[in-house]
């Protein structure tokens, strides 16, 4: 089996290159605001993924966006983020794929594109200095919302790990002090704050009545 070649395009380059590309119509589109697996389809390289990320509640927001191979070709991830954002994936292996998504208060949207050599060079070109790989943006909040998870898991008394109820679970730090206890604590309080939102949870509560208040959460892969 070939290796799976692709060039990342950063987020903060790809709008322009959009624009660029009008005369090239997408192959297929594919949306939604929850998990799943698109259709299958055929593509002929070099192609584009381009793939656009958006949430009502931002800092809250996850999605996962991977490739999957229906025949030979190899899979992998395309993107993993925090929040919204947007950006654009070359590959250089025509075949048969689908794309699973994984999504947690985002609307998501994805276009193949068929494209020409001489774009598919330029952009090798532009971006030769670039990393390869996963596309990551974690969130830096201090919320989660209180229907996100379904346990917990103290790993230090820095840091805590909420199990999630969709695709992705939350590591909680609490900053350089941590939570003095935490990681003996047989079980917690969580609290919502004083003002705002009480539909979220900002701190957390142990037995002996120390409330520490979350300084980051962060995304992670369940």
């Amino acid at each position: 089996m070939k290796p799976h070649r692709f060039v990342l395009i950063a987020c903060c380059a790809a709008l322009p290159l959009v624009a660029s590309a009008a005369a090239e119509a997408p192959l297929v589109k594919f949306s939604g605001n929850d998990s799943g697996k698109t259709e299958e389809f055929g593509v002929k390289a070099p192609w584009l993924l381009d793939w656009q990320v958006e949430s009502e509640f931002p800092d809250l927001a996850a999605t996962v966006i991977r490739l999957e191979g229906t025949s030979e070709q190899a899979g992998g991830f395309v993107a993993e983020v925090a929040g919204e954002g947007r950006g654009l994936k070359l590959f250089r292996e025509s075949g048969r794929y689908r794309i699973d998504v994984a999504a947690q208060n985002a609307k998501w949207r994805i276009e193949i594109t068929e494209i020409g050599e001489e774009r598919a060079t330029r952009l090798e070109q532009m971006t030769s200095g670039a990393a390869g790989g996963i596309s990551r943006a974690r969130a830096q909040k201090s919320q989660v919302i209180a229907d996100s998870f379904s346990g917990w898991r103290a790993e230090s008394d820095q840091s805590l790990v909420l199990i999630g109820t969709g695709p992705m679970s939350f590591r909680i730090s609490f900053g350089a002090d941590g939570c003095p206890g935490l990681a003996g604590a047989e079980a917690l309080s969580f609290v919502a704050p004083e003002k705002g939102n009480h539909d979220v949870y900002d701190s957390i509560l142990l037995d002996d009545g120390t409330r520490c208040y979350f300084d980051e959460v962060a995304w992670i892969s369940r």
